[in-house]
């Protein structure tokens, strides 16, 4: 991680400002009545409906194409070409939900935020909509970690892969498959974790770096110059998230490596 704070390419991104004067005067009172709206799936996504609306309309030019944007302020729909027009017109109306992502987006940046206040509003009705869409007796997790149990033992036969990991061993200490685990956040490095999960877990590319298919004492490249390797990173990322730790990983060193190439 020092390494990575000393890299001058590297920078925090800049907190949206008017997101923060949206905040300083109204408070949460916008997030709580965004709160009332969030509707959580059978499958965990959380988006915004509002009562009584089937096919979202943008106010202002009736499209019913596209993705559509909430404005805190006025609770009006848009298109996106008039949630960028729509701080032109109205004053301090510049912070709006992405109600398919039910994120927050600023129509003067242009640009998706994230704030851990609203998060949090997120995640609790996320955690009420878990909890009151049980069926029986398994909840919408338990369903989810069977569904996704299932899935993982697809196309891989870990009893006899060369990683030399024990995944009876991990599986008797845990309910969750081989190889979940969560990426930390570096600062806007979301997309990259996601390619990384898409990575960690396609059945081809699994399969060649736990059966040993790169390994970091014969990497040629690290051993005939000075340059980094991406693929050794890349190798570091599966034993990690395969060694059977549930922990959040950090893929500093990845990002550090990316940046100097």
């Amino acid at each position: 991680m020092e390494m990575l704070l000393k890299n001058p390419l590297y920078t925090n991104p800049e907190p949206c400002q008017h997101l923060a004067e949206y905040k300083l005067k109204h408070g949460f009172s916008g997030y709580k009545a965004i709160q009332k709206l969030l509707v959580t799936s059978s499958i965990g996504k959380t988006s915004v409906k509002k009562p009584n609306t089937k096919v979202p309309r943008c106010s202002f030019c009736n499209g019913c194409e596209g993705r559509f944007y909430l404005c805190l302020i006025c609770s009006s729909f848009s298109c996106l070409d008039h949630t960028i027009l729509h701080p032109q017109s109205e004053a301090g109306h510049a912070v709006f939900v992405d109600i398919e992502r039910a994120e927050l987006y600023c129509g003067v940046c242009c640009d998706q935020l994230y704030d851990p206040d609203f998060d949090q509003v997120v995640m609790s009705k996320h955690s009420m909509g878990v909890a009151s869409g049980a069926t029986g007796n398994e909840s919408i997790g338990q369903r989810l970690i069977k569904r996704r149990r299932l899935v993982s033992g697809v196309g891989l036969n870990f009893q006899k892969s060369k990683c030399g990991v024990s995944t009876k061993d991990v599986r008797a200490k845990s309910c969750y498959p081989m190889g979940l685990r969560g990426l930390n956040n570096l600062g806007s490095t979301c997309f990259m974790n996601s390619v990384l999960q898409v990575l960690l877990h396609a059945p081809p590319v699994r399969d060649y770096f736990l059966s040993g298919g790169h390994r970091w004492e014969a990497c040629h490249r690290r051993r005939t110059t000075d340059l980094m390797c991406l693929l050794c990173e890349v190798n570091a990322i599966f034993s990690a998230v395969y060694s059977g730790d549930q922990n959040p990983y950090t893929p500093a060193q990845f990002l550090y490596s990316i940046q100097q190439i």
